[in-house]
């Protein structure tokens, strides 16, 4: 279930939606190691919010956003702005990690 943040303008859908958009990047560009798409999982956390990929029974380690890092993805993304090289890269090393696991897993 989302959260909103009513006074802030922005949910945890429009976070997660701002990962989503850099994986499909992330795919367009590098191509991905697995078959199917990554799911998307937010938790909010007392200051900020837990970010990890999943696919088959895998998952990332956990990338931590502050309030005001989680704000701004989804502010960017509810403008239809792409993610910042800084973000770009953190949700690739989590695309990496994903293919490192997938790949042990599957044999591939």
């Amino acid at each position: 279930m989302s959260t909103n943040y009513v006074k802030d303008d922005f949910s945890t859908n429009d976070v997660s939606g701002a990962i989503a958009v850099a994986v499909v990047r992330d795919l367009h560009v590098n191509g991905h190691a697995f078959r199917g798409f990554p799911s998307v999982s937010i938790k909010d956390t007392e200051g900020g919010f837990e970010v990890s990929l999943g696919l088959d029974g895998l998952t990332t380690p956990t990338l931590t956003l502050t309030f005001a890092e989680g704000k701004k993805l989804a502010k960017d993304f509810q403008k239809k702005r792409e993610l910042d090289r800084e973000w770009m890269k953190k949700v690739q090393g989590m695309l990496v990690e994903l293919e490192r696991a997938y790949g042990a897993k599957t044999g591939r």
